[in-house]
């Protein structure tokens, strides 16, 4: 993916906005996979440093072949509460599309219109957390899609809720989550319009994207900036993207910077003929048996000197055994 369509997908899940909170200096990664769709997609996050006083949002942003998109994330309120986050946008021209499938999910409105889902989560700092999006049933309408938070330091998984989105044209549901636009970001929202450099520093790290049940990784990664020059992403390594804003960030890659680009390669491996081990048949041991009494007759297995039902059990015996 060139920068242009970098930026034209990040603009794509911009434009259809963050419900009900206002954008403010976001810095993002997009990402590619080296397919196009599928069933499930997992981030792990962390929150390396976390102001005060402030509202932040770290998210995981997902869309759908459909068109549309949705997110999964973690946040932090002025007052400090904290929260987990699961949100589907509607389907342009099919309002309603995404509903809300547990009791405490809701519709949102405000920018943009969809299903979310929205939980009191105590998350700790410096703790890694998993977040998934997955596919959790069909039905004869449309799909159901989960969003789940596991603490990987206590193991507990929470479910954030679960979204029913309708048929879509063709698809089934919304189709397939599209692995071509999908980014995390990290917002300072509730601000309105308040200038970056009087945003407090905060820090966040994010492990992934994987898909495949965390099996395959994103292939590509591209940091994009917008609007402030407090800002910055780096990549220690594949796979590791850390996002600062505030006061004292210092740019180390700048916009359009590909942090990697590795292809996921599937090795070619040609079967070997399975070898079949070689048997050979074992030598049947016939017992020697050495005459005791007079002159062996034929059939006489007793060697008594005579043929008899005596002897047909010997033999019996003798060839039963074999």
């Amino acid at each position: 993916m060139t920068l242009k369509n970098a930026l034209l997908s990040l603009l794509f899940f911009l434009l259809l906005g963050v419900p009900s909170f206002a954008a403010n200096y976001t810095p993002a990664i997009d990402y590619v996979f080296d397919s196009n769709t599928y069933t499930d997609m997992t981030s792990f996050v962390t929150w390396q440093a976390v102001p005060s006083g402030t509202s932040i949002f770290a998210s995981y942003q997902f869309g759908f072949q459909a068109g549309n998109g949705g997110y999964i994330g973690t946040q932090i309120y002025s007052n400090g509460q904290k929260k987990a986050i699961f949100s589907i946008w509607d389907v342009d021209g099919f309002p309603l599309s995404a509903q809300p499938n547990e009791a405490w999910c809701q519709r949102f409105g405000g920018e943009g219109l969809g299903a979310q889902c929205l939980i009191d989560y105590p998350w700790v700092a410096n703790r890694e957390y998993k977040l998934v999006v997955r596919k959790h049933s069909t039905l004869a309408d449309g799909v159901i899609w989960q969003g789940i938070i596991t603490d990987t330091t206590t193991g507990v998984q929470t479910g954030i809720g679960s979204i029913k989105v309708g048929n879509i044209n063709t698809y089934q549901g919304f189709g397939s989550l599209n692995g071509y636009h999908s980014n995390n970001f990290h917002e300072y929202f509730l601000q309105g319009t308040q200038d970056c450099p009087l945003h407090p520093y905060s820090k966040i790290q994010w492990r992934g994207p994987y898909v495949l049940d965390g099996t395959q990784m994103a292939s590509k990664a591209t940091a994009v900036y917008l609007d402030c020059s407090l800002v910055n992403i780096s990549s220690p390594s594949k796979g590791i993207v850390i996002l600062e804003e505030g006061p004292g960030t210092v740019v180390t890659n700048p916009n359009g910077k590909i942090l990697w680009d590795t292809p996921i390669v599937t090795p070619s491996i040609t079967p070997s003929p399975t070898k079949l081990p070689s048997i050979e048949p074992t030598a049947t041991t016939v017992p020697t048996i050495v005459p005791t009494g007079p002159a062996c007759k034929l059939g006489d297995a007793n060697h008594d000197g005579t043929i008899s039902l005596a002897d047909y059990s010997v033999w019996r015996s003798i060839f039963i055994k074999q």
